[in-house]
């Protein structure tokens, strides 16, 4: 029995295998497109010859059409050979048996769906729909639901809520510009990666214009979208030469966005070269941000001696009295060091501003000792000089007596933008 379930359907296919007799589907039919412009359909026979007369059969094709005629045809008057799978010549074959009806229709679906032909069979439910509207089977397998007494199916309802269809599903317009954006500025970075691996391959290059243009073509950066491939080749441990490195501190300043803005600022704290961190430190004062400062400001907690004071000269270079107080804060760094009975050192750092608390992550065996050290930071001290004109050592109880009255008296501006 069909599963649509009706008696009149299962007639309709019976009908149909009488007059079709039970044969089965044909081997796959091909169309061949011939350079006239023209085309032929049917089965392609194998070459059945041998000796010299194989090799001129092979120049040609012989096709059997469904009117078993067999037509020879030169290769070279063949443009492409389309082939077209037995159930669609199948389908083509009993598709006019069936009659235009609700049963005959909905009997030809369920053939197709059979044999997993879905845009066929939802072409006949249509047909059934058009010929009986209100037909419930044909209506829900095609994904219909009734709402307000209208038929309407997922995708017209979805439309109607203003979503948009794409590969991944639903999505709202927006969503899908942003995924577009996404999908673009991907594409973008990636060409960048590319570009500058191969400018980057230039500057080794043996012939020296290839050198200056690899060369050029670095410092003539300004796309943003540069970036990403850019920070490769700021790591030291990607890129070994600094005078490498240094060629990008240009584009950096011009780029000048917060990206651009956070390497230049790694770059002159985390450079293991010294000249890379002076020339980003010099490149850097050539850019007003507020977020330049706030940046070198989170610095003063690192738990290495040596950044907080190139912060705090960096503080010093850029002439932030909003850095005034952070930089009090920063005059002594609270450091623990643990032995280990028996073997090496080892050194673990933690920054306090207060010099109190505990120091989470610290973890030392029952044969480990540890020792706090307070260690004075020559560069913050310096920058405090430079910035106030005062000067009170190291002694961070009499720096933030005189902050707090010069906050009071409106002597020294600790706004910050």
């Amino acid at each position: 029995m069909s599963r649509f379930g009706k008696t009149a359907v299962v007639a309709a296919g019976l009908l149909a295998m009488l007059v079709l007799g039970t044969e089965p589907a044909a081997a796959d039919d091909v169309i061949l497109r011939l350079v006239t412009g023209g085309q032929m359909r049917g089965e392609l026979i194998p070459v059945d010859a041998t000796g010299a007369d194989r090799k001129e059969r092979e120049k040609e094709y012989v096709l059997k059409t469904p009117f078993g005629a067999k037509v020879t045809i030169a290769k070279d008057q063949v443009q492409e050979i389309v082939k077209i799978a037995a159930r669609q010549t199948e389908y083509e074959r009993i598709r006019p048996t069936f009659p235009d009806t609700v049963e005959g229709q909905l009997a030809l679906a369920d053939w197709c769906h059979e044999n997993q032909m879905r845009t066929e069979r939802n072409d006949h439910l249509r047909r059934v729909i058009e010929i009986d509207p209100n037909h419930l089977q044909a209506r829900t397998l095609l994904g219909y639901q009734k709402r307000g007494g209208e038929w309407t199916t997922r995708d017209e309802l979805m439309e109607q809520r203003g979503y948009v269809k794409t590969p991944g599903g639903w999505a709202l317009p927006e969503e899908v510009v942003l995924r577009e954006e996404r999908r673009l500025t991907d594409l973008v970075e990636r060409q960048w990666i590319r570009n500058l691996n191969q400018w980057r391959g230039w500057l080794m290059d043996e012939k020296v214009e290839r050198r200056r243009q690899g060369r050029e073509n670095i410092e003539g950066i300004k796309d943003p979208l540069a970036l990403r491939g850019i920070e490769r080749y700021l790591d030291p441990k990607e890129e070994k030469f600094a005078e490498v490195r240094m060629m990008f501190l240009g584009p950096l300043v011009a780029i000048n966005n917060g990206t651009a803005r956070r390497l230049l600022v790694e770059l002159s704290l985390l450079d293991p070269d010294e000249d890379v961190r002076i020339e980003s430190l010099k490149r850097i004062g050539k850019i007003a941000a507020p977020d330049i400062t706030r940046m070198y400001v989170s610095y003063l907690k690192s738990p290495s001696n040596d950044v907080v004071n190139r912060a705090g000269v960096a503080l010093a270079f850029l002439d932030d009295k909003t850095a005034v107080a952070p930089l009090i804060d920063a005059l002594v760094t609270v450091h623990v060091e643990v032995k280990q009975s028996g073997g090496a050192d080892t050194y673990r750092a933690t920054f306090s501003t207060d010099g109190k608390g505990g120091f989470p992550g610290l973890s030392a065996g029952g044969s480990a000792t540890k020792k706090v050290l307070n260690v004075s930071n020559g560069g913050v001290r310096d920058a405090l000089v430079q910035l106030t004109g005062a000067d009170f050592g190291f002694n961070r109880d009499q720096w933030r007596s005189w902050y707090n009255a010069q906050k009071r008296s409106g002597g020294i501006d600790t706004r910050r933008d």
